[in-house]
């Protein structure tokens, strides 16, 4: 587990997303805001992990096929 204050070694946060086989990652709206959550990301990214993105508001309100 990633968050905003774990691991507190950037070695450490590398390492599990180089030992990941996909990086899932749930976010808010306020998620860009986050340095230490962004640099994640994008390191996910930049060694070409599957990225699995998961939007988490308490407000939504599913629709459409998403409310059946």
């Amino acid at each position: 587990l990633i968050d905003e204050n774990r691991p507190k070694l950037l070695n450490t946060r590398a390492n599990l997303i180089e030992w990941c086989d996909v990086y899932v990652v749930f976010v808010d709206r306020n998620y860009h805001r986050t340095y230490a959550c962004m640099e994640a990301l994008t390191y996910a990214k930049d060694t070409r992990k599957p990225i699995i993105s998961i939007l988490v508001e308490p407000t939504f309100q599913p629709y459409g096929a998403l409310g059946a």
